[in-house]
C-alpha cells in the first residue's frame, strides 16, 4: 500500500504484509474452493481488516484523513475483496462476475475512506495487477515488439505486438504455482525481513555459497528470488542435473552440519554470526515445483510469440513485474531457462507494477480510462487450447 498526495503525485508512505488469506491457500485456486464452500465472507473479512488497519496506520503517521482508495490486484483476490464469489473463474469457461471499473461507498466495506475504486481487469485470470503494469511500463508506446511478464502463482504475459504487427495487446496466464513466491518450497518463505533474496559463489571458494536476506536479519527461509540463484548455482556446480536431478538428494544452506553457505549483507560486508539459524535446504521436490514454475512461464511467453509470429529476437524489452522483480537476478533467470536467452539489456525490472497502477490512477485522471481501454484490447489467450503447448511444457521442464 501507497499513502499519495494526489495533486502532486508523492508518495507519503508505504506499508507491506503478508495476505491474512494464506491460511486458505497459497494460491487463488485454494482461495476459491474455500469460497464454494462457503468461506467467502471470512476471506472478505480478512482481507478487508487488513487494509482498514494499513489506512489507520497512515492516518496515524499524517493528519489528514485519506479519502480515496485505488484497487488493483489478481480478478479472484478483486472478487473477494468486493464480497462477490469467484467461483466462475475456478471452472471452465472461467468467466468472472466482473471485470469492468468498480466504484464503492468506503464505508460499506468498513474501510475509512470516502471512494473506494477497483481498477479494471480484462479477463478472468488477466487482472488490473497486469491492466495497471502494462500501463506503467509505457509500453505501448514503443514501436517495436515488447513484453510485459508478471512473475508470481500466475506467471501473466503480455505480448505487445508493436506498430508493425498491429499494435495487438495478446495476453495469457501460465498456472505457474506458488514456488516463485516461497510456496510449496520446503523451507520457502515470502519475501519478509530475513527472506534468503540472494545466493552466489566467489571464483576463490565456488563450492561454498554466499547469500543475502531482506534486512541483512538471521534468514529464515529461502524466497522466490533466492531459489531461482541458489538452482542456477547449483546447476554450475553440478549438484543438479540438465533433468533437475539431485544425486544427494537435498543441498543444505545454512543451519545444519556439512552446510555450505555463509551469509553476507547486502553491501558485500560479513556479517557477524548468528545462533539457531534454521536448516535451510533444497530438495529434489523444491528443484522439481522450481522446474513446473519456469516451464509454465517459459512456455507460456514462446507460445505467445508463435501466435503472433514473432521471434524473441524481434522484442525490444521485457518487463519484469511482480514483487520477485525486486531481487531477481535476470542473469540466474535466463541460466535457469525461467527466462530467454536474449541480451541482458533487454530486461527491464519494474517491481511492484501493481500498485504503481493504483498510484497512478489517484494521481492522474486519465490513467483509469487508459487502463480501461488497456483490458479492452487484450486477447486473452487460453495456453492449454492450443495444440503444441503440452510439448513445449516437458521440453521447457529441462535445464
Amino acid at each position: 500500500a501507497s499513502l499519495l498526495n494526489r495533486a502532486t503525485g508523492e508518495v507519503l508512505a508505504t506499508r507491506s504484509c503478508l495476505n491474512p488469506q494464506r491460511s486458505y491457500g497459497a494460491d487463488v485456486i485454494s482461495r476459491i474452493v474455500a469460497c464454494k464452500e462457503g468461506r467467502l465472507g471470512e476471506l472478505c473479512r480478512l482481507v478487508r481488516e487488513r487494509v482498514a488497519e494499513i489506512i489507520h496506520a497512515f492516518s496515524s503517521e499524517y493528519p489528514d484523513k485519506p479519502e480515496y482508495l485505488s484497487v488493483a490486484g489478481n480478478t479472484t483476490m478483486l472478487h473477494i475483496f468486493c464480497g462477490i464469489s469467484p467461483e466462475g473463474i475456478g471452472t471452465y469457461p472461467f468467466t468472472p462476475a466482473f471485470t469492468e471499473r468498480r466504484d464503492f461507498d468506503g464505508a460499506s466495506f468498513g474501510l475509512p475512506v470516502s471512494q473506494v475504486t477497483v481498477l479494471p481487469s480484462a479477463a478472468a485470470y488477466i487482472g488490473s495487477d497486469i491492466t495497471g503494469g502494462v500501463y506503467v511500463s509505457h509500453m505501448t508506446r514503443q514501436s517495436r515488439p515488447s513484453v510485459l511478464m508478471d512473475i508470481g502463482t500466475n506467471g501473466e504475459i503480455v505480448l505487445y505486438t508493436g506498430s508493425a504487427g498491429g499494435m495487438r495487446l495478446i495476453a495469457a496466464s501460465a498456472a505457474a504455482g506458488p514456488a516463485l513466491e516461497g510456496a510449496n518450497i520446503s523451507c520457502g518463505t515470502g519475501g519478509i525481513p530475513g527472506a534468503i533474496c540472494r545466493v552466489g559463489s566467489s571464483k576463490d571458494t565456488p563450492q561454498i555459497l554466499t547469500y543475502s536476506t531482506i534486512g541483512d536479519l538471521p534468514p529464515v527461509g529461502i524466497s522466490g528470488s533466492g531459489l531461482v540463484d541458489l538452482v542456477a548455482a547449483l546447476l554450475d556446480m553440478g549438484v543438479i542435473d540438465e533433468t533437475g536431478y539431485m544425486e544427494d538428494g537435498s543441498f543444505s544452506l545454512c543451519g545444519a552440519p556439512q552446510a555450505r553457505g555463509r551469509q553476507v549483507s547486502g553491501v558485500g560486508g560479513r556479517l557477524p554470526r548468528f545462533e539457531k539459524i534454521p536448516h535451510i535446504e533444497l530438495a529434489q521436490r523444491d528443484v522439481r515445483e522450481f522446474q513446473l514454475a519456469k516451464s509454465a512461464i517459459f512456455s507460456g511467453l514462446t507460445s505467445l510469440l508463435e501466435q503472433a509470429g514473432i521471434s524473441i529476437e524481434d522484442i525490444e524489452k521485457i518487463y519484469i513485474a511482480g514483487g520477485l522483480g525486486y531481487y531477481l537476478d535476470t542473469r540466474n533467470a535466463v541460466r535457469t531457462r525461467l527466462l530467454p536467452g536474449v541480451d541482458s539489456e533487454k530486461f527491464c525490472v519494474l517491481g511492484n507494477t501493481s500498485l504503481a497502477g493504483a498510484e497512478a490512477c489517484l494521481s492522474d485522471s486519465a490513467a483509469l480510462e487508459q487502463i480501461a481501454d488497456i483490458a479492452r484490447r487484450c486477447e486473452v489467450l487460453d495456453l492449454n487450447t492450443l495444440p503444441h503447448f503440452s510439448e513445449l511444457f516437458m521440453e521447457n521442464m529441462r535445464f
